[in-house]
């Protein structure tokens, strides 16, 4: 016959005493059940900490990524509104250039209704301003900027 183990478990409520007989076909059915799940064990451990792994590298590349996106929303921001601006700058440009060709339009309408109407030219300026010069920027002047000297003082004046 095959050697057997005898198992005695003795409960305290009922005072009943129990008794399993182990053989060697269910001590080796025991033995692979025991191995089976210390490597089922493991193996879902370690798939675990895989995936935890994982999520935090994927994370880690999402931070990343939405703080790159963040900085590109910023530059995007920057970008138009230095591009609105320069817009704003560009349509002054143009209606001070409207503004000034009707004047000029005015001007050269007011020269021939001077002359049409015999009214004295005297009374009216029609002739194009004269650019504005600083003295500070002149070159003759630049050079001797500390003391003037009346040539250079005539000519500015």
């Amino acid at each position: 016959m095959k050697p057997a183990s005898n198992i005695l478990l003795i409960a305290n409520r009922n005072s009943k005493v129990r008794s399993f007989k182990i053989d060697l076909r269910r001590t080796a059915l025991l033995a692979l059940i025991t191995i089976f799940a210390l490597c089922g064990g493991i193996l879902s451990s370690g798939y675990s900490l895989g995936i935890s792994s994982e999520a935090r590298k994927q994370l880690a590349e999402f931070a990343a990524l939405q703080t790159m996106h963040h900085q590109q929303q910023a530059e995007i921001t920057f970008a138009r509104e230095t591009a609105r601006a320069n817009l704003d700058a560009l349509t002054l440009t143009l209606r001070l250039g409207r503004m000034q060709a009707r004047l000029l339009r005015l001007d050269a309408l007011g020269v021939q209704l001077v002359t049409q109407a015999n009214l004295d030219a005297t009374e009216f300026d029609f002739a194009p301003p004269q650019p504005w010069v600083d003295h500070r920027t002149r070159p003759s002047c630049r050079a001797r900027r500390s003391r003037i000297s009346s040539a250079c003082w005539r000519n500015w004046t």
